[in-house]
């Protein structure tokens, strides 16, 4: 996802890997940017991800931003686990 290249429905479809680049959500091609801020079935996950960025940035934002919050997200984690 980070770097745009994740197992979207449409990178696999673009390698013949499966038959339609559809999302489930019915709503679109699944590509990263569809994920981040349009699909349906990922509305809770994206809030969530709102919150976090809102107290800092005004959502939508940048895919780089949204990257450096996961970054920071999966580090703290870490760090602490």
């Amino acid at each position: 996802m980070t770097t745009a290249h994740g197992k979207t429905r449409l990178y696999l479809h673009r390698f013949k890997i499966i038959d339609s680049p559809e999302c489930p959500c019915a709503n679109g091609n699944q590509t990263v940017d569809h994920l981040l801020y349009q699909c349906s079935k990922l509305k809770s996950e994206r809030e969530t991800l709102m919150g976090h960025i809102s107290k800092e940035d005004n959502w939508p934002v940048k895919k780089k931003r949204v990257n450096d919050q996961i970054s920071k997200t999966v580090y703290q984690f870490y760090k602490f686990h």
